[in-house]
């Protein structure tokens, strides 16, 4: 998963979260509870039974989640897999951590490694400059023709960022999967639920 943040001159910080799936993991582990289940590409992976499918996915007996792209090269799959593996090499193989399979193979020790690249733009060109052209390109999106039934255009990051401010007024929802985790991790630290 890749986040990458520009610094406007006029607008809310432009972030954009990428991943090398067609789908983020932290969504697939809701899917369960969910109504409605799984759709689009990732459908092939999951079926009916998500949760059995995560289950097995965890325990390395098999499923995983499709590339960028789908499967195959009909809709560039293979690209989306190169991309996929540049992150392992970047996030794994450089930092020593583990890489594919051995990512999460012993629940004890993860051994996730992160790769944080830093790009000041005012090496390639004035700031001032900079901003400038990424307000402008952020207006000419904005100000393109909205796709039908749609009101509105979106810069990535601006619904994260909007749906942050929401959380900080009236506080972070919780997935029932990750409040069970946390009673039990709070059950085998000592730590009553709630939390106070």
């Amino acid at each position: 998963m890749t986040d990458v943040q520009t610094s406007q001159k006029s607008s809310n910080p432009d972030t954009v979260k990428c991943t090398t799936c067609n789908i983020d993991m932290e969504v697939i582990m809701d899917v369960p509870f969910r109504i409605g289940g799984s759709s689009g590409g990732w459908k092939l992976l999951f079926g009916e039974y998500p949760a059995r499918v995560l289950a097995a996915m965890a325990k390395r007996l098999g499923g995983g989640l499709l590339p960028l792209g789908g499967e195959g090269e009909e809709f560039s799959g293979h690209k989306g897999y190169g991309l996929a593996l540049m992150v392992d090499v970047l996030c794994g193989v450089l930092s020593g951590s583990a890489t594919g399979l051995n990512i999460y193979a012993d629940e004890k020790r993860p051994d996730v490694g992160h790769f944080f690249m830093v790009i000041d733009p005012a090496a390639f060109r004035p700031l001032d400059e900079f901003k400038q052209e990424m307000d402008r390109l952020a207006r000419e999106l904005k100000d393109s023709p909205k796709a039908q039934g749609q009101s509105r255009i979106y810069i990535h990051g601006e619904k994260s960022y909007a749906r942050m401010e929401r959380y900080r007024r009236e506080g972070v929802p919780i997935g029932p999967k990750v409040v069970e985790n946390l009673k039990k991790i709070g059950k085998e630290s000592g730590v009553p639920w709630p939390i106070s």
